[in-house]
């Protein structure tokens, strides 16, 4: 999952700040065996920025891993489905 927050930054005016948070979770059974997390900062007015593959995932706790597993559950179950009839252009 990857989580993207955006404000504005000190520096030339428009300059703004992309606070990115990705995080990875590992299943076995549906139960998480292990969990990472990488943060960084993408800003519009640097010369150069992390490069996201780059920076060390954390190993962090698996709190969120019930909701999001629950999440997927729904996507998966509704990718199989035949496309609503409301979508269709005539």
């Amino acid at each position: 999952m990857k989580r993207t927050s955006w404000a504005f930054d000190s520096g030339p005016e428009g300059s703004t700040k992309d606070n990115v948070t990705e995080q990875r979770m590992y299943l076995v059974n549906e139960q998480p065996v292990k969990c990472l997390e990488k943060k960084y900062t993408i800003r519009s007015a640097a010369a150069s920025n992390p490069k996201p593959e780059e920076v060390a995932n954390k190993p962090t706790a698996c709190n969120s891993a019930p909701s999001e597993l629950k999440k997927y559950k729904i996507l998966f179950k509704y990718n199989k489905g035949k496309q609503p009839a409301c979508m269709e252009i005539d």
